[in-house]
């Protein structure tokens, strides 16, 4: 009867160690994505028009960056002029440059598809968030 037990919760803990686990590269991914969901919904909030006109360029930028073609030059003019559009909240401007500091790329960064890779959460985010202000 004791192996049978023993037998049975090791079935479980090697179940338990197999299934889905969260990565490093996860949680960046999901603060990236937060973060630029706030971004996008205090552009909404303060600057309704450039809202508008953010929306579409963002959807292209986000096509664009799904299909490995997001320019480098691109990404970052995006983001700096969309972070000085709300820069009067000191807490969202913490949390945008935490962000910033994991997806701002330089040309002669080794890393840049690693960088790039979260383009597509933080465009998916910032989309979310401008879709939350009606």
């Amino acid at each position: 009867m004791k192996k049978l037990l023993a037998l049975i919760i090791a079935i479980f803990f090697l179940a338990g160690c197999s299934g889905v686990q969260i990565t490093n590269e996860d949680i960046q991914a999901l603060a990236i994505k937060d973060t630029a969901m706030i971004l996008g919904y205090k552009l909404a909030q303060s600057n309704p028009d450039l809202a508008k006109a953010a929306g579409p360029y963002a959807a292209s930028m986000l096509a664009a960056a799904q299909a490995g073609k997001l320019e480098i030059s691109v990404w970052n003019e995006a983001i700096s002029l969309l972070t000085k559009q709300v820069n009067s909240d000191p807490l969202v401007s913490v949390l945008i440059a935490d962000a910033i500091s994991l997806i701002k790329i330089n040309d002669s960064t080794v890393s840049v598809p690693v960088k790039l890779a979260y383009a597509t959460p933080a465009l998916t985010g910032f989309i979310a968030g401008l879709s939350l202000v009606k």
